[in-house]
């Protein structure tokens, strides 16, 4: 009924419980936004299409780790997870 997370309750932290990682060791919403502004060349500079791939890479993670989730807390596994009460 109820899925208590003390450090957070967003995508990066739920997915490792879940056995998610994401390709890129760098991958965050922050980073996400530089490397969009380097690919598109914001601020005048020159577009970097290597930082395009790893945005495409990045949103694909972001899909596939919200996938697992909802495989893993709909799964068996699931229940190996402790209750409030148990902890």
């Amino acid at each position: 009924e109820q899925f208590l997370c003390p450090n957070g309750k967003g995508l990066k932290v739920i997915a490792p419980s879940a056995g998610f990682t994401w390709r890129d060791a760098e991958a965050s919403g922050e980073n996400s936004m530089r490397w969009y502004r380097d690919a598109v060349g914001l601020g005048g500079g020159i577009p970097d299409p290597t930082q395009r791939d790893r945005i495409l890479h990045y949103n694909e993670d972001d899909v596939r780790a919200t996938w697992i989730i909802r495989r893993w807390m709909t799964s068996d596994e699931v229940k190996q997870i402790p209750f409030a009460e148990d902890l």
